[in-house]
């Protein structure tokens, strides 16, 4: 669909991308784990959003209604990845958010002078990057393709070798493991394609009958099998500098031997 020149796909697909980022860094730098079904709701907010491009913008109750747009659109954002938040965290978290959409701002605006408007163009406060579908297609599969790359890269150097620690909580309680990094644990949701921390020696369903449970096979060099694992309500993984990872996972409980501790696949990294 075209109005004004402007692609209307591409418009929210770049937006979607642009709250989907700056979410993921305000994740990483609030320490903090959004849930990815309010992720994707923000994100879909925040490329709806970018709509308002399309207004007039000359009159004073124009601008007026411009400005309550955004604001309005901001709170649904916020509101979307933020809401499963304590209200310290949310306000801590939507200081970052904002925080960085500025400095994002700032870093298109001084792109812009320097290419030309003729691939950026900015009206309203939104972004518009003047690509086809199937070039934003392309880029996001090439990017793709180098994440799975540096994480291929980056998991044969997180090994056994390191100490970690794993955070989490199920149902309300709070564990806190250490951990190992292992490439051979392979298991995955084969639904959401969620990667599964294994944690031994602790019994996580007991007292949880409400608990939803999903069935995750697995193969190792003894056999095959199945494990139970459930959606945690948070996961930090803690490195030997003590730096701390928000990742989203699913916990798998095998409450067998004396040996407490988690295992992960360190592509989750």
């Amino acid at each position: 669909m075209i109005f004004l020149d402007i692609y209307i796909d591409v418009l929210v697909i770049v937006n979607c991308y642009i709250t989907w980022l700056t979410l993921s860094a305000t994740a990483f730098i609030a320490h903090i784990y959004i849930n990815t079904k309010f992720k994707l709701l923000a994100c879909m907010l925040g490329g709806l959003s970018s709509l308002i491009i399309l207004l007039p913008s000359e009159k004073p109750l124009q601008i007026l209604t411009l400005n309550l747009l955004k604001v309005l659109g901001l709170i649904a954002v916020l509101l979307s990845a933020f809401i499963k938040q304590n209200i310290k965290k949310a306000v801590i978290s939507s200081v970052i958010f904002i925080g960085i959409s500025v400095m994002l701002a700032g870093a298109v605006y001084f792109t812009e002078t320097l290419v030309g408007n003729g691939v950026f163009y900015t009206n309203n406060g939104v972004l518009y990057i003047d690509i086809s579908l199937t070039q934003l297609i392309v880029v996001t599969a090439f990017i793709y393709i180098l994440l799975a790359v540096i994480s291929h890269m980056y998991s044969r150097y997180a090994d056994k070798n390191h100490s970690y620690k794993v955070d989490f909580a199920v149902h309300g309680r709070s564990y806190s493991l250490r951990a190992i990094a292992d490439t051979g644990n392979s298991a995955k949701d084969i639904f959401t394609g969620k990667p599964v921390i294994i944690c031994t020696g602790i019994n996580l369903y007991t007292g949880c009958a409400s608990l939803h449970l999903i069935p995750i096979p697995y193969n190792t060099i003894s056999g095959e099998g199945v494990l139970y694992a459930c959606k945690p309500d948070y996961v930090y993984i803690i490195n030997e500098k003590n730096e701390k990872h928000s990742v989203d996972v699913l916990i798998a409980g095998i409450d067998s031997g004396n040996d407490t501790r988690a295992i992960f696949n360190p592509s989750i990294l």
